[in-house]
C-alpha cells in the first residue's frame, strides 16, 4: 500500500470512530441550543394568557426547526 493509501485509510478510520461521531455531537448540541434559545424567546414574546396561540405556534415553529437542523446533522454525518 503506497504512503498516500495509507494516510487515507487513517483519516476514514478517524472520521469513522473519531471525529464523525464528535461532530455529528456537536451538530446535534448546536441544534439544541438554538431550540432552547427560541423557546426562551417564545416564552418571553407571548407571556399573556391571551397570546397561547402564538405562544402555541411559535413553539411549534422552533419544534421544526429543530426537527429539521436534527436531519441536516444526520445528512452530514452520512455524508461523511
Amino acid at each position: 500500500m503506497s504512503k498516500k493509501g495509507i494516510i487515507a485509510a487513517l483519516v476514514l478510520l478517524l472520521m469513522t470512530f473519531g471525529f464523525g461521531p464528535r461532530l455529528m455531537a456537536s451538530c446535534e448540541s448546536d441544534c439544541q441550543e438554538g431550540y432552547n434559545s427560541e423557546a426562551i424567546s417564545c416564552e418571553e414574546q407571548f407571556n399573556d394568557p391571551d397570546d397561547a396561540d402564538q405562544l402555541k405556534d411559535c413553539m411549534d415553529s422552533a419544534k421544526n426547526e429543530y426537527d429539521s437542523c436534527l436531519v441536516e446533522c444526520q445528512d452530514q454525518d452520512s455524508q461523511e
